[in-house]
């Protein structure tokens, strides 16, 4: 039996005043995104989240919250990680990013 697995990203920004890409990928073709703010698997942030993506406003996430990602209404189909950037209230707090993979 084939079992689905999800692909990961962690992400955790320094600066608080400085919004950092995800990813600096772009080979990676991401469908199906959930948004988890945390700095490390099961250790909630201390802070607001904000995830930025081209064209779209912004997505708040609070401490251990998490929003899946709508999918993308541009001609592609799809998001890389470098669309998206991710700012944080406290330094060293940031997400993680659960995802599907997709072949253009």
């Amino acid at each position: 039996m084939r079992r689905f697995r999800p692909n990961v990203i962690s992400k955790t920004v320094a600066d608080p005043n400085t919004p950092e890409p995800l990813s600096q990928s772009a080979d990676i073709f991401m469908a199906g995104i959930r948004f988890i703010a945390e700095k490390a698997l099961g250790v909630e942030n201390v802070g607001e989240v904000i995830i930025q993506c081209r064209g779209v406003d912004g997505l708040l996430l609070q401490p251990g919250g998490s929003e899946v990602w709508v999918a993308p209404t541009f001609e592609a189909g799809y998001y890389t990680p470098d669309d998206f950037y991710i700012k944080v209230a406290t330094a060293g707090d940031g997400v993680r990013v659960l995802y599907s993979s997709l072949r253009p």
